[in-house]
């Protein structure tokens, strides 16, 4: 509509004839030139519009703003609930043929309904695409995985949401790589021939793996975050842990320190501890 001049019918209607959409609730959408340039196209001032809307269907007679009567015709557009209207004056109508005067309003009629409908297709083309890609985006955004875009629109819109759709595609399966990927790396530490864990600063267990937990005889639960790692050495090795602690903070890194664990039945498990830190913000 934004694009549509209503003077683009001047010359099949009669001098003086007013034309234009109106809202249902009253707003002027848009009107030709009419009688009086200096007042705005979308100024309502000058049109009787609620007595246009109060008719919705048909034709009547009404005094505009211009002081000049005449016969209007008004029918809605489709279910937009917008209103396209022709006012011509009453003394144009029966000073001249009057087949020439309906056939003059039938073809404004005609003008303004196919502009009408060509507008709302050509809005839907463009906006249906877009709100899909709003809303494929907040449905993938919420867990599901399965939306895609509505290919369809315009050729331009068409190729957006094709991009969009290959993207999507795209990140998922690599996503699922990367899960795939950590699965594996988790399930090479889990199972590797080898004891791992991790400890805080003050040595308490916050990761160990399953081999470690098999040597020592504990379930998870009863090591994660409740025993420390001197807690599980004989004193002896203690010592000795305690006595190389401060030079692995400093050098970060331990090497072949032999050591006893005690397991959970309280045999021992002879290990070389080989070590590291990390630095975490």
């Amino acid at each position: 509509l934004a694009t549509y001049d209503p003077n683009s019918m001047a010359d099949a209607l009669p001098s003086r004839t007013q034309t234009g959409i109106v809202r249902g609730d009253g707003t002027l959408v848009w009107r030709n030139a009419g009688i009086d340039p200096t007042v705005r196209r979308s100024d309502p001032a000058e049109l009787p519009l609620q007595e246009l809307l109060a008719v919705g269907d048909g034709t009547t007679d009404a005094l505009a703003g211009d002081q000049l009567r005449r016969i209007y015709g008004i029918a809605p557009v489709g279910e937009a609930n917008l209103y396209a209207y022709v006012g011509i004056p009453v003394a144009t109508v029966y000073a001249e043929d009057l087949r020439s005067a309906v056939l003059s309003v039938g073809l404004g009629f005609l003008t303004l309904l196919l502009a009408s409908a060509l507008g709302l297709v050509i809005a839907r083309r463009i906006t249906e695409p877009i709100f899909s890609l709003a809303s494929t985006a907040q449905e993938l955004r919420a867990g599901k995985t399965e939306s895609r875009a509505l290919v369809g629109g315009t050729a331009e819109t068409a190729s957006v949401a094709a991009t969009f759709n290959r993207l999507v595609d795209d990140w998922q399966a690599s996503e699922r790589r990367f899960f795939e990927s950590l699965r594996r790396t988790e399930d090479l530490y889990q199972n590797a021939p080898c004891g791992y864990h991790s400890i805080n600063a003050d040595g308490t267990f916050i990761r160990m793996n399953d081999t470690e937990l098999r040597w020592l005889g504990y379930v998870r639960e009863e090591v994660i975050g409740r025993l420390t790692i001197q807690d599980i050495m004989t004193p002896a090795s203690r010592a000795r842990f305690q006595g190389m602690l401060a030079k692995m903070l400093k050098t970060g890194t331990l090497r072949d320190l032999a050591a006893n664990y005690v397991r959970k039945d309280g045999t021992l498990l002879p290990v070389l501890i080989n070590a590291s830190t990390a630095a975490h913000a």
